[in-house]
């Protein structure tokens, strides 16, 4: 996402009072990554490569949430 990580949109979107579900995706795999995640307040964390159910379970549980 050109110029401006993921966790930085969740930060500007809590900022402006939106706190909506969110679902982040990386291709990352540092250590770090997925506690920065929880910190963050993200529904949950995908790291490519992941397939279509895990992709549709993090889905279903951010629309339930």
């Amino acid at each position: 996402m050109p110029g401006m990580t993921g966790f930085e949109l969740k930060r500007q979107l809590h900022m402006i009072g939106r706190e909506v579900p969110v679902i982040l995706i990386t291709a990352c795999g540092e250590p770090g990554v997925p506690a920065q995640a929880k910190a963050s307040g993200a529904h949950s964390l995908l790291t490519k490569p992941f397939d279509a159910k895990e992709l549709i379970d993090c889905l279903t549980g951010a629309l339930a949430a």
